[in-house]
């Protein structure tokens, strides 16, 4: 109960925002902040971080309409945008994995091609596939100019995707004991309650209900399965796992809110 009141202080509340907004995106904070707490210790804002950038895509989106562009070119577009925000963050944790996981090695071995910093054919593969159903998704959603129903599918998919970060963080134990997951600390149980908590709200107010049980579920699912293959691959999760998680699951969700009616 104390943490929680903790969080509520508002220097902490809103360095805990500063932070997550550092690591997540591209947007620039002041060096001259000093932030006493670990990532996890924040992550229970990733959520808020989410939808920031899903509505800042889907501005994109809305600007891009007014020049009579055909919704795959703005879709792409969109996507360019938020990987330019978010500085590629997660996709290059996707294009990693997908090296990784792609190689025939001992779980040591997996992880050191995680952490080569050139890419290989399963990342490139991978950024291809999971960029280009994005793009598709993004183009049903804007198609017959609804560009508002856009925005929200990308508010709501930012928001819960960044959730399924903090779950694989706080079941998984760490594949090894240095790196991003090492020094982004472990989230405790309350970070994940509220972090949850936030996504859940988010989608309540901006979708139907019977749409926000159903993409809980599939959240919930796809991280069980990336969960599932990463303890299997390599004992745990590294900071790639966590991008991964975020691509894959963003990119479902967005598959589901295409194929059904808003």
């Amino acid at each position: 109960m104390n943490t929680i009141l903790e969080k509520l202080k508002p220097q902490i509340f809103f360095k805990d925002i500063l932070l997550s907004l550092s690591f997540l995106t591209r947007i620039p904070i002041s060096k001259d902040l000093l932030f006493e707490r670990n990532l996890m210790d924040a992550a229970w804002s990733f959520p808020l971080i989410g939808a920031l950038v899903g509505f800042l895509g889907g501005m994109v989106a809305l600007l891009l309409s007014y020049f009579n562009i055909s919704p795959i070119i703005i879709s792409f577009t969109t996507i360019g945008a938020i990987i330019l925000l978010t500085g590629g963050l997660h996709e290059d944790g996707l294009a990693d994995t997908a090296d990784g996981f792609g190689s025939n090695k001992h779980p040591e071995d997996k992880i050191k091609i995680m952490r080569d910093s050139q890419i290989g054919v399963y990342g490139t593969l991978a950024l291809i596939i999971a960029i280009s159903v994005k793009a598709v998704a993004l183009s049903e959603l804007i198609h017959n100019d609804q560009f508002f129903t856009c925005i929200i599918a990308l508010i709501v998919s930012g928001a819960l995707s960044r959730s399924t970060i903090v779950g694989i963080a706080f079941f998984l134990e760490k594949a090894s004991e240095t790196g991003l997951a090492h020094f982004a600390g472990k989230p405790r149980a309350n970070v994940v309650g509220i972090c949850f908590l936030i996504s859940i709200l988010l989608c309540i107010f901006l979708l139907p209900l019977t749409k926000v049980l159903a993409m809980i579920l599939l959240s919930i699912v796809t991280t069980v399965v990336i969960g599932f293959l990463s303890k299997k691959q390599i004992n745990g999760y590294t900071g790639d796992i966590l991008g991964t998680t975020q691509i894959l699951s963003e990119t479902a969700l967005l598959i589901y809110l295409a194929t059904t009616k808003m």
